[in-house]
C-alpha cells in the first residue's frame, strides 16, 4: 500500500444526500390531488374561518385611524409653513 485513498465520485460531485434533497419529487396525481384538499383544509381551518370569527368591534379596530394630512399653521415647527406665513 501506498498510502493513496481512492477518491468516490471526484471532488467536485455533491454527497449522496444533497442530490437526493435537490432531486425534484415525482408526485403521482392521486398524491398531487391529497395535497390540494389538505392545503384548502388547513387555510380553511386556520385562516378562513378563524376571520370568520372575529367580532364587528374587532374589524373596526384593525382599520387605520384616518391620517391628518393638513399642516396647522399656528405653532408649527414646519420650516416651509413659517416661511409662508412670516411672508
Amino acid at each position: 500500500m501506498t498510502g493513496h485513498k481512492k477518491s468516490t465520485g471526484g471532488e467536485h460531485s455533491p454527497q449522496a444526500s444533497v442530490q437526493a434533497k435537490t432531486r425534484r419529487k415525482i408526485l403521482s396525481p392521486k398524491r398531487q390531488r391529497f395535497e390540494n384538499y389538505f392545503e384548502r383544509y388547513m387555510q380553511g381551518k386556520y385562516i378562513e374561518q378563524p376571520l370568520k370569527e372575529i367580532p364587528e368591534k374587532e374589524k373596526e379596530l384593525e382599520a387605520p385611524p384616518p391620517f391628518d394630512t393638513v399642516t396647522k399653521a399656528e405653532e408649527t415647527h414646519n420650516a416651509k409653513v413659517a416661511y409662508h406665513r412670516e411672508v
